[in-house]
């Protein structure tokens, strides 16, 4: 039968659209099928070292399967490799910049057909990745990749294919990757400028691209320490990647959150393998910046609600053009930093990097209104390279707990810190409520106002380079005193100081009550105490030194080292001065320490009775390094400096004090093992406590059996007391020792070895009873922890006889002058005394380095 043509054609047709289809389906599948054949016949370890090749030529970087290779059997062939590694770039911080456990290629045969490798998906197990860039900034993430592949050594040799050229952005790629997956792995990032790294935990990170031309969506969980990263973007296509020469925007969009804080990156590169030719916007949102403190080396504040907002502008510097940045905090209560303190908003606006700063900011602090307002100069005065131009403005006010702060003016070269002109100025009603603000604790210091103006320091102060300041024009008040002056310092290197300050008036005890130091000295244990009213003795023992220390004299090291720490030179006068209690005046002090030599010279001052004019001098740079010390002070009021010292109203008198004296070393000790120079002391028309015989020279009297009415309560007129010290390599002579009052003279002479600390001395006390005067030579020698007081047996039985000729030779002696040896003179003076003369003016005379005195008879006080 048959059909109608029409009906025939319609079964043709579909009879050859059958085998048609079915022809596709075998071309479709046949690459399938050739490729599942050579899976099972083929060991793809023999092409290891081509494929190792291939990949290396691609990269312009060694790539190298360590491990085994086999590839699955599957409809979409994957390729596993082993202990895989890419090397770093040359120069790198490490030989390899990628070792992975495991690599997973899962291929498109499909793609064969048209001549494309196309990865379906890209798996990377528990890779090491090292992204660094190197000293001039260029990162080893750039590949330089050959034009020509490799030669297949098993082939024979053909001629090289010529260059091909750039790939028009519409054409697919030859390769394609359309999924890539990377599981526990760790990603290091080192800036090879600075040669600091931080390393991240990889949890996971995927990204997808379906075709060469659709946009590359990635996925992150990254960790860093304790904390989570997430991490969502987009960016333009891979072919756009592949295409070296475009210029056209690769779109880019970055999404980061982290502790609560959101941070979006939005725009676009030109050259985004360089990571050039960016044009991005970038907003953030914190809700507690101190959840972020483990970004920083530091706590940071707990500010809240912080946003901020800029555009990042590629120019082709080194540096962005970073323009409408906006940084904003909302109500952040501080309680922790201080109880009442609050910050309402707080605010920085900078319109381009070439125009000002403003600041703003309220709140309340210390129950006071918090403000700031100001501008500063354009940041990109401050960039490195930046050429003077316009000054770096300042103008800022801050007011905060009660005090105010104003800095005002302008910084001609800001990243050389030369050009300074600004004036500064704070009024301060209690500083200790600052403490908070200035992280340490404050004194309560009241009522303070300063002012001043910061320039650049004299040409020659430092060195080329080097930052120096002066501050000129200084005003400080406070009711503690008053300062004026010009300060310079050097702000690097060795420290250097140049002051020169006068102050009207410094009360020294009221600082330093304000401070929590005591400004009087405690009794020590065995020392006489001061009270209001009569003296008394405290005769408990001291305590024992500590079992390693030999002498009485510290051995300790003197701290000589801080002297080369600084150079300074100061001049300071004070008009009115009071310290411990004492009221100095005209106090001038010229100070100078330059390279380990330190000079007082002179230290000037007039104190109560009396001038005292002191020079000193140490050098730590010498071995062993030297000290000098000078002193004269006549006609001093000895009461106040004793209150001065914690001992009051034990004695009294008029008090001279000539020195000269030298020593070398590095402690107490060896620098009285040492000394040498002279020291006279002279004290007249005083009284003394009894407590004070009682103290010194109790065991001497009770010895000499002439304790009685010396050592009793009460108060003993002091005609004189004179002592002059001869010291010569740490041996110390006494050579003029006199105390002569209405109860007791002494006359004493002899030797100190300070150097192994015993002593030799002759005293000879007289007590003075209305009768016949009793002298008692006593000796006292031995060491001086435990000095021995004994009756001198045998001087007792002379004693009588030599004490007419003694006074005959003494006073011959007086009427020569000079010329003769002090102890002549001392010696004279106290048989003159115990025969009723005056004991008095030649001992006096020998303390204080004058001439001798003729003495003239008296009658014994009464």
């Amino acid at each position: 039968m048959m059909l109608p043509r029409k009906r025939r054609r319609r079964h043709v047709n579909r009879r050859m659209l059958i085998w048609i289809g079915i022809g596709v389906a075998i071309a479709l599948a046949l690459p399938i099928v050739v490729v599942g054949v050579l899976i099972a016949t083929i060991d793809p370890n023999a092409y290891k070292t081509q494929i190792e090749a291939s990949v290396s030529h691609a990269l312009g970087r060694e790539f190298r399967i360590r491990g085994n290779l086999s590839v699955s059997a599957s409809l979409s062939p994957t390729l596993l490799a082993e202990n895989v590694t890419l090397a770093n770039m040359p120069g790198g911080s490490r030989p390899e910049m990628m070792r992975l456990d495991q690599m997973e290629v899962n291929l498109q045969p499909r793609a064969l057909l048209t001549g494309r490798l196309v990865i379906a998906r890209l798996v990377l197990l528990r890779p090491e990745i090292l992204l660094e860039t190197d000293a001039q900034g260029e990162g080893n993430w750039r590949f330089d990749r050959p034009v020509n592949p490799p030669a297949n050594p098993s082939a024979t040799p053909s001629p090289s294919p010529a260059p091909l050229p750039a790939a028009a952005p519409a054409e697919a790629p030859r390769l394609l990757l359309q999924t890539l997956y990377i599981r526990d792995g760790r990603l290091t990032w080192r800036d090879g400028q600075t040669g600091r790294a931080t390393t991240f935990d990889v949890k996971r990170i995927s990204a997808t691209a379906s075709t060469a031309e659709s946009p590359v969506v990635l996925n992150a969980e990254i960790g860093l320490g304790r904390q989570r990263l997430n991490i969502s973007a987009q960016t333009g296509p891979l072919a756009r990647l592949q295409d070296a020469a475009a210029r056209t925007p690769w779109g880019l969009f970055v999404n980061i959150e982290t502790s609560g804080a959101k941070l979006t990156v939005a725009g676009s590169l030109t050259r985004p393998m360089e990571g050039r030719g960016y044009s991005l916007r970038v907003d953030g949102a914190v809700p507690d910046l101190g959840n972020l403190s483990w970004m920083a080396s530091t706590p940071l504040p707990p500010l809240h609600n912080l946003t901020f907002t800029g555009r990042l502008l590629d120019t082709g510097g080194a540096y962005p053009d970073i323009s409408s940045v906006t940084v904003q905090t909302g109500l952040t209560n501080l309680d922790k930093i201080s109880p009442g303190f609050t910050l309402d908003t707080a605010r920085i606006e900078m319109p381009r990097m070439t125009e000002p700063v403003v600041l703003t900011a309220e709140g309340t602090f210390a129950a006071a209104p918090l403000r700031l307002n100001g501008t500063i100069g354009a940041p990109a005065l401050l960039m490195p390279g930046a050429k003077p131009g316009q000054p770096f403005n300042l103008d800022v006010n801050l007011q905060a707990g009660g005090a105010t702060f104003a800095v005002r003016g302008t910084v001609a070269a800001p990243t050389r810190w030369s050009g300074l002109d600004v004036a500064v100025g704070a009024r301060v009603p209690d500083l200790s409520v600052l403490s908070p603000l200035a992280g340490t604790k404050l004194p309560a210091l009241r009522t303070i106002a300063f002012s001043g103006r910061v320039t650049d320091a004299p040409e020659g102060f430092a060195e080329a380079g080097t930052p120096a300041i002066a501050v000129k024009s200084i005003i400080l008040t406070l009711p503690q005193g008053d300062l004026t002056g010009d300060v310079t310092m050097k702000l690097a290197g060795r420290p250097r100081l140049q002051a020169a300050v006068k102050a009207g008036r410094l009360d020294v005890d009221a600082l330093l009550a304000v401070l929590g130091v005591p400004t009087s000295t405690d009794a020590l244990p065995g020392s006489i105490a001061g009270s209001t009213g009569t003296a008394r003795l405290d005769v408990t023992a001291p305590p024992p030194l500590p079992r390693r220390s030999t002498t009485l004299i510290p051995d300790t090291p003197l701290p000589l080292g801080a002297l080369d720490s600084a150079d300074v030179d100061l001049h300071a006068t004070v008009a009115e001065l009071r310290a411990r209690g004492v009221q100095y005046r005209d106090v001038a002090a010229t100070m100078v320490l330059k390279d380990g030599k330190l000079t007082f010279d002179p230290l000037t001052g007039e104190l109560p009775g009396g001038r005292i004019d002191l020079r000193l001098g140490m050098e730590s740079r010498l071995s062993p390094p030297p000290v000098s010390l000078a002193v004269h002070a006549p006609g001093l009021d000895l009461k106040p400096l004793l209150v001065a010292f914690g001992m009051d109203n034990i004695a009294s008198g008029k008090l001279d004090v000539e020195a000269d004296l030298q020593a070398t070393g590095r402690s107490p000790h060896a620098l009285a093992a040492t000394l040498g120079g002279r020291l006279g002391v002279a004290l007249t028309d005083g009284d003394v406590d009894n407590a004070v015989f009682a103290s010194s020279l109790g065991e001497v009297l009770r010895m000499a059996k002439l304790a009685g009415e010396a050592l009793e309560t009460g108060r003993t007129k002091l005609r004189c007391l004179a002592v002059r010290l001869d010291a010569a390599q740490g041996v110390a002579t006494l050579s003029t020792g006199v105390l002569d009052s209405n109860r007791l003279l002494v006359n004493g002479a002899g030797t100190l070895h300070l150097g192994d600390e015993t002593l030799a001395l002759q005293l000879r006390p007289m007590l003075r009873t209305g009768g016949p005067s009793i002298v008692v030579p006593v000796k006292v020698d031995g060491g001086f922890r435990d000095p021995k007081v004994a009756m001198d047996s045998a001087a007792v039985p002379q004693a009588a006889a030599k004490s007419a000729a003694q006074a005959a030779a003494g006073f011959a002696a007086s009427l020569l002058g000079g010329g003769k040896p002090p102890s002549l003179g001392a010696l004279a003076a106290g048989a003159l005394g115990e025969h009723g003369g005056d004991a008095c003016a030649p001992a006096l005379a020998a303390a204080r380095a004058q001439p001798p005195q003729i003495p003239a008879a008296r009658k014994p006080a009464q």
